[in-house]
């Protein structure tokens, strides 16, 4: 009043605009116009909340007199409170639809995992069970197993023994058999290179060289005695005219390449002994008479060391044909217990595979027996632990399935409560809410009977750190904190005490709260 008099343009250059309530069908219009897209199910149940809203509006501003003529309070029921109020319920109503079916999903799905974890112990003891009597019996398999085995590698070592044995004794026939060839053989390559000289020599001749020894009418003595020693040995008189015969038939030279060398008559042997012991019977000495008496000496020596030699080694061959038969039956009996030393060995390795396999199995099946068992411990404590939890659970799924239920009403209520209700003490506060309550039932509307703010919409972890900050934790202080987070406008609050200040201050700390101080040095 003062400053007004020390300043009259303020009044005299001021208009005041006045502006009356809206009336019933302006506030019923909006709430129709908001709740356009939103959800309720049902066309009823959206005139319902519709007509709800505007009864609150008129119900909040009879209320507000009825303050003001006992508290000397004036409170301030406006069209952008009520805007406010259809905003806060088109926007909470959305989100704890999403929240109530979150919480009871998460809450329903710990219950299904509690179930689902008993029908897996269940089914673990019974596995458990029914793997004892296989393991007594893969037990006892191995222990057969470990027998058998322990048979047949003894009878395996004991013919592995013999073989052992066997393959020396073949080892020392075969040496001896060798030895006996070699000695053979070296007799043999005495007489040998001779005999093929001979052959050869005479393969060297030709018709003419035996038409020349034919023509002498009384030939060299050297020459006479050579074809003497011939026909001894092909068995004909020693004589000139029977070797003039024998050089006469075309088959001479074929014959003497063809001699049975290995069946020699001894008597003939005998009988060219006082022609191969002569001085002058040298291949050489005969060789500067005549060519092809020379060849035929070469041939008559070379029989006679042939058949010396041949005495000597027919026994020695007898004695290596008898060896390597002998060594031939060792051999064959050696084969036969290497085949059954092989039988036995595969048998026992096969034995062993299965042992293995056996013992494998046992293994696993003893892992697979301690693994339930560390599984069913843990699962018992589990199920120990979260039992409890489990009736908690299913009354906290039934009741948000109830709140979800008495969704529509609640947020209406919660929605009038943070619109309108921040002024007010709590007697009105109740009040409010009781009348609130009782038209969103008379209009067939599901909802709580006490559906408050704090009931609704308090998270407890949220009101325990607001409790933390400095917050006073009784119902009042908790709904104004609920109003100044939950509102969309920038709320006032009268704080005497400067509780809610520190509040504000704690709250907003970690988001680096900036306070400005209304000061001229500002």
């Amino acid at each position: 009043r003062v400053r007004c008099r020390m300043f009259p343009s303020l009044v005299n250059c001021c208009t005041i605009d006045w502006f009356d309530e809206w009336p019933r069908d302006a506030l019923l219009s909006v709430a129709q116009r908001y709740f356009e897209k939103v959800d309720f199910g049902d066309e009823m149940v959206k005139d319902a909340i519709a007509e709800t809203v505007v009864d609150m509006q008129s119900s909040v501003s009879h209320t507000g007199d009825e303050f003001f003529a006992e508290l000397r309070r004036k409170t301030y029921t406006t069209p952008t409170s009520y805007l406010e109020l259809l905003n806060l319920y088109s926007a909470m109503l959305t989100e704890q639809r999403e929240l109530v079916a979150r919480k009871i999903s998460h809450y329903a799905g710990g219950i299904n995992k509690l179930v689902e974890t008993n029908v897996v112990v269940d089914k673990m003891k019974k596995e458990l069970v029914e793997l004892q009597p296989v393991l007594q019996r893969a037990a006892q398999d191995t222990k057969v197993l470990l027998k058998q085995v322990a048979e047949d590698q003894a009878s395996a070592e004991e013919v592995k023994a013999r073989v052992k044995t066997e393959e020396a004794d073949v080892e020392v026939i075969s040496k001896e058999a060798g030895e006996i060839a070699a000695d053979a053989q070296r007799d043999l390559d005495e007489a040998m290179p001779a005999f093929h000289s001979a052959v050869n020599a005479l393969k060297s001749l030709n018709k003419s060289d035996i038409q020349e020894m034919k023509a002498y009418h009384q030939p060299p003595e050297l020459v006479q005695i050579v074809l003497e020693a011939v026909c001894i040995l092909l068995g004909k008189k020693p004589s000139w005219d029977e070797s003039k015969k024998l050089m006469s038939d075309m088959g001479f030279l074929q014959s003497l390449q063809d001699f049975d060398k290995d069946n020699i008559d001894t008597k003939k042997i005998k009988a060219i002994q006082k022609y191969v012991k002569n001085d002058s019977f040298q291949p050489d000495t005969v060789g500067k008479v005549s060519k092809a008496a020379r060849s035929l000496c070469l041939w008559v020596r070379a029989m006679d060391t042939y058949d010396r030699v041949a005495k000597t080694v027919e026994p020695k061959k007898e004695k290596l044909a008898a060896a390597k038969a002998k060594l031939l039956e060792a051999e064959t009996m050696l084969k036969e217990k290497q085949i059954m030393l092989a039988d036995v060995e595969s048998r026992v390795a096969g034995l062993k595979r299965k042992l293995d396999d056996t013992q494998s199995k046992a293994r696993e099946l003893e892992e697979q027996e301690k693994d339930t068992q560390i599984k069913l411990e843990r699962a018992a404590k589990l199920v120990g632990g979260l039992g409890s939890e489990k009736i908690r659970w299913e009354g906290l799924c039934k009741s948000l399935q109830e709140g979800q239920r008495n969704l529509i009403g609640n947020m209406v209520v919660c929605s009038g409560a943070i619109a309108f209700q921040g002024p007010f003490t709590a007697p009105y506060r109740s009040k409010l809410n009781r009348a609130w309550v009782a038209k969103v039932k008379g209009l067939g509307i599901d909802c709580a009977d006490n559906p408050t703010v704090g009931n609704v919409l308090g998270d407890p972890v949220t009101i325990r750190e607001w409790g933390i900050f400095g917050l006073p934790l009784d119902t009042l202080s908790v709904e104004n904190a609920i109003f100044v987070t939950r509102s969309r406008r920038w709320p006032l609050m009268v704080d005497p005490q400067g509780q809610a200040n520190r509040w504000v201050k704690n709250l907003e700390k970690a988001n680096k709260l900036r306070l400005p101080k209304l000061s001229p040095s500002e």
